[in-house]
This record gives C-alpha cells, structure tokens and sequence, in this order.
C-alpha cells in the first residue's frame, strides 16, 4: 500500500523573510519517512519572494493572481492544486515540530478521522506553551462546531490536519478578509464525519509586530471580525441551533467592545469607531432586551447593560 500524501499550504505575504524556517521545519517530516508536497501560495502584489528551497522537486510555488488577496485567498488556490490525501496549512511565519507532527499524523491515518487537533506554542516577542487540554475537556462530549461557534474552541485552522477528501466532497472554502478561518473551520467540524484531538504540540506560532494577533484590538480588525461572524451567521439563517451559539459568542464580543469603550482611554475617533461597532452588534443580535434584563446576567451582559443604560 502507498503511504498517504501530505500537502503543507503556506500563504505568503507581508512575512516572507521568515518563508525558509517555515520549509525547513516541514523538511524534516522527510527524517520520519512521511511523503509530502509543500504548495507556496504567493499572495497578490507581492514580489522578491525567494528560497533556497525552490529547486526541490516537492516545494511548489505559485502565484495568486486572482486580483483578491489575503491567506484565505491562497489557502484556496493550495486546496485546488493539492495532490495530497491529508492537509495542512501552516503561516509563513510560523514552523511545525517535526517529532510530534509525525506523530500527530500517525495516528489520524490509523484513526482514519477526517480531522486531528493538536497543541502549540508560541514564540518570538511572546513565548508560552498553549496547552488546550481545558480546550478540549468538551470535544467529545458536546458537538465542537457548537463550541466553535460559541467561542470555545480557537479559530485558527493552523492546527489541525484535514482530509482533503472532507474538504473536497463538501467544496469548503475560504471566504475573502482577515478571520476567514472562522468559516472554513466551522465547515470542516461540521461535517467531519469524525474528529479527534491529541494534545501533542506540534506548531510554533511566531509573534511579531507584523501579526495580526499583535493587533487584534484595531478598529478595523474589529469590524472584519464581525463581517466575519455575520457572514457565517446568514449561511445558516435557519438554523436555530447555530444563531444561539453564535449569539453567545457576540454577547461575549459586545461584552468586550462595551468594556473598553466604558475604559474611556481612546480618544474620540476611536471612541466613536469603537461605539458603531458595538451598536451594530447589539441591533444584528438584539442586545437591547439586556437594558431591563435584572437577573442571571453574567459579566459580559453586565457590561453590555451598563453601556446600553449609559446611552
């Protein structure tokens, strides 16, 4: 029987210096025997991308030149190209741990799930280990596109392996914009016939100034976060199910904007930016209920409240 086929994705865009440490950390799969295809999507409008890494006959680059950009743009034109059974997608700043990735990957080929979670850490500016064990303590027990949606489950598609064939059959795709892989994530837990996690680290996630995660509190982020959850909130307009866990989720994201706009440490621009937000929140979910609302409120609602009443 053939070993299964890999393909690692990798977007490249702003973070292009760090593309060779992001190869060479998938390379070393080759140590544990593990075939693989590495596709480098060079995102639109971005030049001088080079690696020594090229000239391999299992590294392939290609260019998005789809006039749109963005990761979720070149994750997209990866999943097409793919030739591997399983996938992957790993940032270009980023690096995998060889030792427990092969082992990660093992055992999703002998579980035959259609996806595999694992752990991570961080490094750079910001160094910690991510252990999702309290993550997962519900994986099993619940439906994780439930705790995905209600936010208690990371959104990031970077660590897990997925069958392609899960991806194929069902066409996920990336949506345009930053946060896109709130969608695809959902999508693939959704109809993942099976699903599993192991709390291996297997990813390195690099935090830099150039990371959105170092940015996550601008305003603009803000706004593409919630076109986002809308976006994924109107494919699933009647499903009941999922317009609750999404509405706890936002009220936990009202609750957020409401606290730092009671903060009153922004200037006015800022103030007012960060207002508009919340107030399309509160209108597209129906917060306004939490003005009169006296009892079993949790902290989020509590602060929703204060502001609503402030107003």
């Amino acid at each position: 029987m053939n070993k299964p086929l890999i393909t690692f994705i990798i977007p490249v865009g702003k973070c292009k210096e760090y593309l060779d440490e992001a190869i060479e950390s998938v390379i070393k799969l080759l140590d544990y025997k593990i075939e693989l295809e590495i596709l480098i999507i060079i995102d639109n409008g971005v030049t001088a991308v080079e690696s020594k890494f090229f000239n391999l006959g299992y590294v392939k680059c290609l260019n998005n030149n789809l006039g749109k950009s963005g990761p979720g743009i070149s994750r997209n034109i990866g999943i097409e190209k793919a030739l591997g059974d399983y996938i992957s997608f790993l940032d270009s700043d980023d690096q995998i741990v060889a030792s427990n990735f092969f082992k990660v990957f093992n055992k999703l080929i002998h579980s035959n799930n259609d996806l595999l979670e694992f752990d991570y850490e961080t490094f750079g500016e910001k160094i910690s280990i991510k252990n999702r064990q309290n993550e997962f303590k519900d994986y099993n027990l619940s439906d994780p596109s439930d705790l995905l949606l209600k936010g208690e489950l990371r959104d990031e598609v970077l660590f897990q392996i997925y069958k392609k064939k899960l991806i194929k059959e069902r066409c996920i795709k990336f949506p345009e914009g930053i946060y896109e892989d709130i969608f695809f994530r959902y999508m693939t837990l959704r109809y993942a016939s099976s699903k599993d996690f192991v709390n291996l680290m297997a990813y390195k996630k690099r935090i830099h100034g150039k990371s959105i995660t170092s940015k996550n509190k601008d305003i603009l982020n803000l706004k593409e976060y919630l076109r986002q959850i809308i976006y994924l909130s109107n494919q699933f307009l009647g499903d009941e199910k999922v317009q609750i866990s999404i509405k706890h989720r936002m009220i936990a994201f009202g609750g957020m904007l409401a606290e730092n706009i009671l903060d009153a440490k922004h200037d006015i621009k800022t103030h007012q930016e960060l207002t508009l937000v919340f107030e399309e929140v509160c209108s597209y979910w129906n917060l306004f209920y939490l003005r009169l609302k006296k009892y079993n409120l949790s902290k989020r609602e509590i602060l929703i409240k204060k502001l609503l009443q402030k107003n």
